[in-house]
């Protein structure tokens, strides 16, 4: 600028020491890590010494050493701008606007990822159209230096296991729903892992000792868990057709976070009713349905059990809110099960 042009001619043509003695000199940094933050959706880069944030130091006389530091491209801390003026390749950080940069303090970039899924051993970049200087040092004897290097990519540090939250559980007076959902926790890093499972036994609890549990009903609870697990879903939900009640179930979610660190919770699930409970759930809340997976994505009655002695199928009853079923449908689905018997 004229301004610059003007100071550096007349530190050019000054003795040396009239050369502003009270600008000390830069000092040279270096990249010294690049991590994903914990849930996968920042990457840190930590510098070796504070930076200038995008300013630059200028040398005005051509003598080796800075003059005076260009402050036109200094970003504020905590201002987002894009990420390309310091780092690439965009191929792995992606494209502003949903990727940005900001200076979390003078010696720490939060690349804020939108979008972008990078992997653990990319590598990332400074030193683009504008370059990172390390602050100034007074005495130092070095060069301004800008950072220009890669760093591959690395898991966060510290490194938190997953903190499992599951909603859902607790008592339910039979016969109702139960729909666990897992989508609270955290410390995942964006692609964990959710695995499923019954925890031992059913306890009864209507106080008779020689209870026999229906094994049907708890092979098709574990293929219910089971299917949650195989499509990796954060939440599952199980039919009143599947618990039986004045009973106590246990089921387990393992969760292991992109980062390999896995963690547990036990949901427990009751069936018993209070003395205030009627045991009844609202007819508007329930559908008919004797559908399996994978024939529920349709909505239709594909296979029917027949209860001993009656000459009509056995109907589960599961909520018209989940499943999302019209009145007509429901009605269709009704005398279709009829017919069928």
């Amino acid at each position: 600028s004229f301004f610059f042009g003007i100071l550096g001619d007349l530190m050019y043509r000054s003795p040396s020491w009239l050369v502003l003695p009270f600008l000390p000199l830069a000092e040279s940094i270096s990249i010294v890590a690049a991590r994903f933050g914990v849930e996968g959706e920042t990457i840190q880069i930590l510098f070796s010494g504070p930076t200038l944030r995008g300013a630059e130091p200028k040398d005005a006389n051509f003598d080796g050493t800075p003059d005076f530091i260009d402050f036109s491209n200094v970003r504020d801390a905590g201002a987002a701008f894009d990420c390309s003026e310091l780092v690439y390749p965009l191929l792995v950080i992606g494209a502003y606007p949903n990727t940005q940069c900001v200076w979390q303090t003078d010696s720490l970039l939060v690349v804020n990822l939108g979008g972008a899924y990078p992997d653990l051993g990319d590598q990332v970049c400074v030193g683009a159209s504008s370059k990172v200087y390390g602050a100034w040092k007074a005495g130092s004897t070095e060069e301004a230096v800008s950072v220009f290097g890669c760093h591959y990519l690395q898991a966060p540090d510290p490194l938190p296991a997953p903190v499992v939250v599951v909603t859902g559980g607790g008592r339910s007076c039979h016969p109702s729903a139960f729909t666990l959902d897992a989508g609270d926790s955290y410390n995942l890093g964006g692609t964990p892992e959710f695995k499923w499972s019954l925890r031992g036994q059913p306890i009864d609890l209507s106080g008779d000792p020689e209870r026999v549990f229906d094994g049907t009903r708890l092979d098709e609870m574990g293929v219910e868990l089971n299917y949650a697990t195989h499509y990796n879903q954060r939440s599952v939900r199980l039919s009143s057709g599947l618990l039986e009640p004045s009973a106590a179930y246990t089921v387990r979610l393992a969760v292991t976070s992109r980062w390999l660190k896995t963690s547990e919770q036990l949901v427990e699930l009751s069936t018993s009713c209070d003395e205030d409970d009627d045991g009844d759930v609202a007819s508007s809340d329930l559908v008919a349905t004797t559908s399996k997976r994978p024939n529920d994505f349709y909505g239709l009655p594909q296979n029917s059990e027949t209860t001993p002695g009656t000459t009509y199928p056995m109907l589960v009853f599961t909520s018209l809110a989940a499943r999302s079923v019209s009145w007509p449908a429901t009605t269709a689905m009704l005398c279709a099960g009829f017919i069928s018997s």
